[in-house]
């Protein structure tokens, strides 16, 4: 998990991401990475349209999000 957070914000590309909150609701979140910590990921949550913080722990899966390219048909 640690390796696709960093690589993440490396080359500025957005998550896919499984998190529980403390109350034990499970959401499915894309997320723009700005920041990780030792406990902590900070980013743009596409889910809520703001800056969130979620805790390590608290994250069940995360997994790239692979943009589909068209591809160019010559004529």
């Amino acid at each position: 998990m640690e390796g696709v957070l960093k690589r993440s914000v490396e080359i500025a590309s957005p998550v896919e991401m499984i998190y529980m909150s403390n109350k034990g609701l499970v959401t499915k979140r894309t997320l723009t990475i700005h920041k990780i910590t030792n406990n902590s990921v900070t980013g743009f949550c596409h889910l809520r349209k703001q800056i969130r913080h979620f805790k390590k722990q608290n994250i069940l899966s995360v997994m790239p999000i692979t943009v589909k390219r068209q591809s160019k048909s010559s004529f």
